[in-house]
């Protein structure tokens, strides 16, 4: 085979070209300097793995403390902001991990626990198991699943691992919350050894002597005192172990404004109504478990809006969690209008709802969904022709059209739709047409 050969001329006169080209850029072309790379530095977290800039660094520098400072003055959509460019353009640069903890904060601000509960839990993976912040984290994610309705996971959250001391910031809110758990979420807290806290063990042994077992109940709570109950807690073990627990049952009471003071036959319609709200909670309201008697808590309306004004005022200092009576569409705006807080007002008679009221309800609207049920009824009973009676109202009308578009769309045979004046008794005149 032959081999290539290279004159020993050209080879030094390429050397000598290169050698004599030094560092210099040719020409054309900027002299710009590459911006140097920097290591991760594995002692301080960041979101992702990978390197950064100095450039970068320097620059994340000045983003975290402004995400911090917004969120230290309550502005959390700018805090949000700033840990969101954090995450999106820094992820590889030490320390930016905080910029989840920062977002999530600012996230609980502004009334988004799920995302906030995401947030916490992502930046919990980056931290060693003695980190300071895991006491503070703990509240958050607590805090976010109460918001979001998961009160037993909730106090999970805020509860310690097994024999760690439980901070006063978290025992507060597992005393206010451990009475919403049921029981089996009690049983699996003890038995998992996380609810090994006196506010527990205390609602615990409450609730084992309620259903019977007094003599586990005795030993739970001896346990809880042992765990330094006190307060609610306290109180509630040693009501255990004297055998009266009744001051802890929770009562309720339901309020009734009626027109006990009207004419003759408005007082015979209250009574009528008093009577069906006596004999429902026979049969619904009695004692069980922990819940005493419910209670019927009854204001005198005088049948008049002024009345009812006085009546409502009188039931928010009774503690009633729901006041029903027969009020009408003025009487009933008159009422909505002071309500305040989680507090249901219900009217069997008003055809309407005072706009923009919130937790007060009629129960003589339209309803569009009991028309569609009835459709539903008549064709699973086989019933395939209809006709559609209905009062000459708005509400009327509105319910005979729901009712007719359903039973159409089941496969039914709308034969005809007969109306007649509201208040009407007879309808021989529409029935023999």
């Amino acid at each position: 085979a032959r081999t290539l050969q290279v004159p020993g001329l050209s080879i030094i006169a390429l050397l000598a070209l290169f050698a004599c080209a030094g560092p210099r850029v040719p020409v054309g072309f900027p002299d710009v300097e590459a911006e140097p790379v920097v290591e991760p530095d594995p002692g301080e977290p960041s979101i992702d793995i990978g390197l950064y800039t100095t450039g970068q660094e320097a620059e994340f520098a000045l983003l975290l403390p402004q995400a911090q400072s917004a969120l230290d003055a309550q502005d959390f959509e700018f805090a949000e902001a700033r840990a969101l460019e954090v995450e999106a353009e820094f992820g590889t640069v030490p320390g930016s991990a905080y910029a989840l903890w920062i977002h999530a904060r600012a996230a609980e601000g502004l009334g988004k626990p799920e995302e906030a509960l995401d947030l916490v839990r992502r930046f919990r993976t980056y931290l060693t198991e003695k980190d300071e912040r895991l006491p503070e984290m703990a509240l958050l994610e607590g805090d976010a699943l109460l918001t979001l309705g998961r009160t037993a996971e909730a106090v999970a959250a805020w509860l310690p691992a097994q024999d760690e001391p439980v901070s006063e910031e978290s025992f507060s809110r597992v005393e206010g919350q451990v009475q919403d758990l049921t029981e089996s979420e009690l049983v699996e807290l003890v038995d998992s050894g996380e609810g090994i806290v006196a506010p527990v063990l205390a609602e615990y042994a409450f609730r084992q002597y309620t259903s019977g077992a007094a003599g586990s109940a005795r030993r739970s709570a001896a346990r809880a005192l042992d765990y330094g109950a006190r307060g609610r807690a306290e109180l509630l073990a040693l009501a255990v172990l004297s055998g009266d627990v009744s001051e802890f049952f929770i009562k309720t009471r339901l309020g009734a404004i009626l027109p006990t003071s009207g004419s003759p036959s408005l007082r015979q319609f209250a009574d009528g109504i008093e009577e069906g709200i006596r004999v429902a909670l026979e049969i619904f309201g009695q004692a069980g478990g922990i819940r005493a008697e419910t209670e019927l808590v009854i204001q005198d309306s005088g049948g008049d809006i002024i009345g009812a004004r006085i009546a409502f005022s009188g039931m928010e200092t009774s503690d009633v969690l729901g006041v029903i009576g027969p009020l009408q569409e003025g009487a009933l705006a008159e009422v909505a209008a002071q309500v305040q807080g989680p507090l249901a007002v219900i009217s069997p008679t008003s055809p309407v709802v005072p706009e923009g009221s919130t937790g007060v309800y009629s129960l003589s609207s339209a309803d569009p969904g009991a028309a569609r049920a009835l459709a539903r009824y008549a064709i699973s009973s086989d019933l395939y022709t209809a006709v559609v009676i209905y009062p000459e109202s708005t509400d009327g009308a509105y319910e005979a059209r729901a009712f007719s578009e359903a039973f159409q769309s089941y496969g039914g045979l709308l034969l005809d739709e007969i109306s007649y004046p509201t208040g009407a008794f007879f309808f021989e005149e529409q029935l023999r047409r």
